[in-house]
């Protein structure tokens, strides 16, 4: 059986510039298929601020999911589509404060057992270290028995985003190189959906 379509996340470097992070949103857009876009809350909220602002709108315009780290209460208050979190206790206040149509996801790391409560308690997906020890062995555990997505949260070149698709990711988060320039991004995302292609058939 063919895994699920396994889909793009992108995940904004903290150290970006909101200019040079938007141009090179704007050209992995225009490459193909993204589902969503994750910033991480910097220590300076004014910063998160500057580049959530930089991203949203074109992200959205496209129906590219945009997802805060952790921040349930600045997602609300800017507008972003979810947060992903890492504890159970996190989990809950940022369903109770987003509701039930926000995404909110789990990074679980290399958890089964947190990824599994996370799933029962209703998360939109889990997310596994692809590049730790053991990781691999996680996704294909979690694509063989559960419906609930799962994410492989460590960036991979495009020959390994084909491997992550054919054990069950649902979503791979290509090259960090995509953030060094426009040219990069065009080229990063386009070869590696084409290795998702390629997976799929």
């Amino acid at each position: 059986m063919k895994p699920p379509r396994c889909r793009l996340y992108l995940l904004v470097p903290e150290a970006s510039e909101p200019d040079s992070a938007r141009a090179c949103l704007a050209a992995a857009l225009e490459a193909g298929d993204v589902a969503a876009l994750l910033v991480r809350h910097k220590d300076r909220e004014d910063g998160t601020v500057k580049l959530l602002e930089a991203l949203k709108s074109l992200a959205q315009e496209r129906n590219v999911a945009v997802v805060l780290a952790g921040a349930a209460e600045l997602a609300r208050r800017l507008g972003a589509d979810g947060v992903e979190v890492s504890e159970r206790a996190a989990y809950v206040a940022a369903r109770n404060d987003l509701g039930v149509s926000a995404i909110v996801g789990a990074d679980c790391a290399t958890s089964r057992h947190f990824a599994m409560e996370m799933a029962e308690a209703g998360a939109d997906y889990v997310g596994f270290s692809n590049a730790a020890a053991g990781g691999l062995e996680l996704l294909r555990w979690w694509g063989e028995l559960f419906e609930v997505p799962c994410v492989a949260l460590d960036p991979v070149e495009p020959e390994q985003a084909g491997e992550l698709a054919r054990l069950g990711a649902d979503f791979v988060r290509p090259a960090e190189a995509m953030w060094t320039s426009p040219a990069s991004a065009r080229e990063v995302v386009s070869e590696t959906l084409r290795a998702l292609v390629e997976a799929a058939r």
